[in-house]
C-alpha cells in the first residue's frame, strides 16, 4: 500500500471512531435522562405513599407491635447465637463452604474455565488497554488532522 492510502485508512479509522464516540455519548445521554425521569417519578411516588402511611392511624398501632417483636427477635436470636449447636452449625457450614470452593476451583482448572477472579482481573485489564486504545487513538486523530503532539 501506499502512504497516501495508509493515510486515507488511517482517516477512515478515525472518522469512524469518532462517529461511534458519538453515538455511544447520544445513546448514554439518552438512556441517563429517560432514567433520572423515571427515578424522579418513583421517589414522588414513594413520598407519596410513605406520608399517607405515616398519617394513618394503623401506622401508630402498628409501630408499637413492631418495636415488641424487633426486640423479641433481637433477644431470641442473640440466645440462639450463644448456643453450642449454632456455632457448630457455623463451622460445618464454613467447612463446607470452602469445600465447594475447592471442589469448584479444580473443575474449573480441569474444563479450563476462568473463575470469577480471572474473569474480574481479566475485565479490568480490559478496561485499561480500553484507555490506553483511545488515548492513542487521540493521539492518531491528532497526527491525522496535522497538528502536534501535546
Amino acid at each position: 500500500m501506499t502512504e497516501a492510502t495508509n493515510q486515507s485508512a488511517s482517516e477512515r479509522v478515525s472518522e469512524a471512531l469518532r462517529n461511534i464516540d458519538g453515538q455511544v455519548e447520544e445513546l448514554r445521554s439518552k438512556i441517563e435522562e429517560r432514567f433520572k425521569g423515571v427515578q424522579d417519578r418513583v421517589s414522588e411516588r414513594r413520598e407519596k405513599i410513605d406520608q399517607r402511611w405515616r398519617e394513618s392511624s394503623l401506622f401508630e398501632r402498628t409501630q408499637g407491635a413492631r418495636d415488641r417483636l424487633d426486640e423479641r427477635r433481637e433477644k431470641i436470636e442473640k440466645r440462639w447465637r450463644d448456643t453450642d449447636l449454632y456455632k457448630r452449625v457455623q463451622e460445618r457450614r464454613q467447612a463446607f463452604e470452602d469445600r465447594v470452593q475447592e471442589s469448584r476451583g479444580r473443575v474449573l482448572d480441569r474444563l479450563g474455565l476462568a473463575s470469577q477472579s480471572q474473569i474480574a482481573e481479566t475485565r479490568k485489564q480490559i478496561v485499561s488497554l480500553d484507555k490506553k486504545l483511545k488515548k492513542v487513538s487521540k493521539q492518531v486523530e491528532k497526527l491525522a488532522d496535522g497538528k502536534p503532539e501535546a
